[in-house]
């Protein structure tokens, strides 16, 4: 049962299996005999379609500027393919026999779903059969199982937690995962629920007081996007099986607020009219899990993380607070923190006020002092041509102000295949930093 539910429905058999299954069901829905049929049925519908998704996506590309970053243009062709299924099978049910019309629904339902298939590999949102159908996750439970223990593993000066680690009898064989909620109490930030991983090390006795790494997602996104595209608990559990039960807390805030997931919410990761995200992030969260984790809380061994906007936004929190978060993970990040482009930023968020915009600027920053006690990891996919340059200018004016930089570019565009391993790609510089495996 567990076999199958970890199936690939990105890479591998089964989603192209499912997307020919959709091709032969877009053919038994389109192929008629008749120019009648072709046209003033078939392309009355396709030029409708095109006409609504098209329109509609150049509202949210060039008008609105939802997110920071353009629709692929797969993705619109995948929705609007799905649509013209639906107004084909309807042209299908009508002044047809029974026999047709429930061939026609049986191939509609095909088509809709190699659709998904198609539009969900452009994006990786969902790795797996298990993470499509919103399963619970192998170790997953309640926080109420999520204990800080009386005794600590001592790790002496210049030594790493792994020197002096010894992995007890009867740790788990999974780390926990679970749902908690980060209150702002001194921000007042309106976060949505966190996710939180801890490794199996942490059920031990004595308890080691282990490293912690926070993790933001894109916009619009949510925190359970680690988990169904990032496979964040896979990822993590083969890493700690590897290193006796160790890897790091892994917490997974909302920086984005109650409406991550359209345009509307974008905060900047700043403190400002949509939202206090700096402090949110650099004191609330900080504040929760010191108070709630056995976690080290000398927080050079701290390490922040995202992807695109989220990338972003943990190298602005490097930048802000390098004594909170001296190590980053930038993954597809864009080049400033932007609402779309650079005078909408000003405009809508600043009111005009560039030199406000550019006080908070990580780049302008990095221009104006140095920064050696910052450890930057850079990753993004070698085909991701729109990010990759904005990934090459951030990169060059970090190392500029004395940023210990990596980068990586494993192969891929921007989506959940690239920032997931990634992730892991980025743990070689990662675990040494956070004092928790020797390099």
């Amino acid at each position: 049962m567990s076999s199958w539910l970890e199936w690939s429905i990105v890479h591998g058999p089964l989603p192209w299996a499912i997307s020919f299954l959709g091709l032969a069901g877009l053919g038994y829905l389109i192929l008629r005999r008749g120019k009648t049929w072709w046209l003033w049925r078939v392309l009355p519908v396709w030029l409708g379609v095109a006409l609504v998704v098209g329109g509609t996506f150049v509202y949210i590309d060039y008008i609105a500027h939802l997110w920071a970053d353009k629709t692929p243009r797969r993705a619109i062709f995948f929705i609007a393919l799905g649509v013209f299924g639906l107004g084909l099978w309807v042209l299908n049910l009508i002044r047809t026999d029974l026999y047709r019309r429930i061939i026609a629904s049986v191939a509609v339902i095909a088509l809709v779903a190699g659709c998904a298939t198609q539009f969900n590999i452009v994006f990786g949102t969902y790795q797996t059969v298990r993470t499509a159908l919103g399963l619970p996750q192998p170790g997953e439970g309640s926080f109420d199982q999520v204990k800080k223990g009386a005794n600590t593993v001592t790790v002496p000066p210049g030594k790493y937690l792994d020197d002096v680690w010894q992995a007890p009898a009867g740790l788990p064989p999974v780390g926990t995962l679970t749902t908690v909620q980060i209150p702002g109490a001194v921000s007042k930030f309106p976060a949505r629920s966190a996710r939180l991983w801890v490794p199996p090390a942490y059920y031990a006795h004595p308890q080691p007081k282990l490293p912690v790494l926070v993790l933001l997602a894109g916009q619009p996104g949510e925190p359970e996007q680690w988990i169904t595209g990032g496979l964040i608990t896979e990822r993590m559990n083969d890493y700690a099986a590897v290193h006796d039960g160790l890897a790091p807390i892994v917490v997974m805030p909302d920086d984005l607020g109650p409406g991550g997931m359209d345009g509307s919410a974008n905060p900047l990761c700043v403190d400002g009219p949509r939202g206090n995200a700096d402090t949110y992030l650099s004191v609330d969260v900080p504040n929760w899990i010191k108070h709630n984790l056995q976690a080290d809380t000398d927080t050079t061994h701290w390490a922040i993380g995202g992807l695109s906007h989220g990338g972003m936004c943990a190298m602005q929190m490097a930048v802000y607070h390098p004594k909170l978060y001296p190590t980053f993970v930038n993954m597809s990040g864009t080049n400033e923190p932007t609402l779309g482009y650079t005078d909408l930023t000003v405009r809508d968020f600043f009111g005009g006020d560039r030199a406000a915009f550019s006080a908070i600027n990580p780049v302008e920053i990095l221009r104006a002092r140095k920064f050696p006690e910052l450890l930057g990891v850079w990753v993004v996919g070698a085909q991701d041509n729109l990010f990759r340059w904005q990934m090459e200018h951030t990169l060059s004016v970090a190392k500029e102000a004395g940023v210990q930089t990596y980068r990586y570019l494993p192969p891929g565009e921007h989506n959940w295949s690239v920032w997931g391993p990634g992730l892991m790609l980025a743990m070689q510089q990662l675990a040494p930093r956070m004092g928790l495996i020797r390099p």
